[in-house]
Order: C-alpha cells, then structure tokens, then sequence
C-alpha cells in the first residue's frame, strides 16, 4: 500500500505551493509540501536552493531574524524517485551561528514538485525564553522539549503532554506565590 510520502501525487495539492525559500523559513520539518522551484534542474534534480534566507539567528550578538547565505551544500543524492540534499546556512551578521538543512524532494509530472524538511538544526520554531525553563522547572525540562519537538512534527497527542507540563509549572507558581 502506497502512503502520501511513496506516492506525493496521491495527496491533495494546495491552492499554492510554496517556494525553496518558504520551505526553508517557514514550514516545519516533516511537512510534505508541493514547491514551486524545488528543482532548479527537473531533468537531473539538482534542487534549486536560495543564496539567502531570513532565519531566526540566536547568537548573543544577533537573537532575531537574520540574513543567512548559503555557506555549503552536499551534491544531490538520490534513491528511487527521492531525491536528497544537506545544505548550511550561515548568518551574515554574527558571522558564528549556522543553520543545517537536510531536504526530500520528488519530481512530479503534472503537478508543483514535492518537497519537505527531513532535518532542521537548531530545531524549528521560535526561541525558548530562557526565564521559561526557570517557571517549567528543571524536572520538566525534558518533557516540555519532546512535547515541543513532536509539536513540530506535527504530531498531535504532543499537544496534551506540553498541556500538563504547562499546568503543573502554573500549580507550582500557585503553591509558591501563596495562591492556590
């Protein structure tokens, strides 16, 4: 049985696809999406990655969103109708923080090319405030970062472990402050 990631034209495009760029800025790993410009060579899917993207930079010198160029990529790689790359992305202001990409990518006949983020470092998202591991606590340190992560995934039962973390940092507050 063929699934959505086998068969990428099996799945219900989207009334527009997203660009190399978005994908890389803005759409979470494992989010099978339909691109306009994946491949910049179809014929022998060398993908079409961008010199530059704006990425949140969390350097000490930066924490924002930044200007990053590409810096190094691997050669295309592919196994059956997948096609695979690695790219690094290096901020231009701070000059020390990068971002590492891996990409998927299938080439369609009738349709914008199939494309997602297999591998994103660091991790995709906004930024944890670091005052929120203080309200979290230490013992909930790991829970709420897996919670995070599988949010990310787009793995939704996620939802309910950041959920009850959250509320036992806030019954936690409550028993500090006196307020229960």
């Amino acid at each position: 049985m063929d699934t959505p990631e086998d068969n990428p034209e099996s799945i219900e495009q989207p009334t527009q696809p997203v660009t190399i760029r978005e994908l890389l800025e803005e759409v979470p790993p494992y989010s099978l999406q339909f691109v306009s410009d994946l491949f910049s060579d179809r014929l022998n899917r060398k993908f079409g990655l961008p010199q530059n993207i704006r990425i949140h930079c969390d350097h000490e010198n930066c924490t924002g969103v930044r200007r990053h160029t590409k810096e190094d990529y691997s050669n295309t790689f592919h196994n059956r109708n997948h096609s695979y790359v690695f790219v690094v992305y290096k901020c231009e202001d701070c000059t020390q923080s990068s971002h590492r990409f891996a990409l998927a990518g299938v080439v369609q006949s009738k349709r914008a090319d199939a494309g997602m983020k297999v591998f994103q470092d660091p991790l995709f998202g906004h930024p944890i405030p670091k005052r929120l591991f203080q309200v979290i606590g230490e013992e909930n340190r790991e829970f709420f970062l897996q919670a995070r992560r599988a949010i990310g995934r787009g793995l939704g039962p996620a939802h309910a472990t950041c959920d009850e973390v959250t509320d036992e940092a806030r019954r936690s507050l409550a028993r500090l402050s006196g307020v229960e």
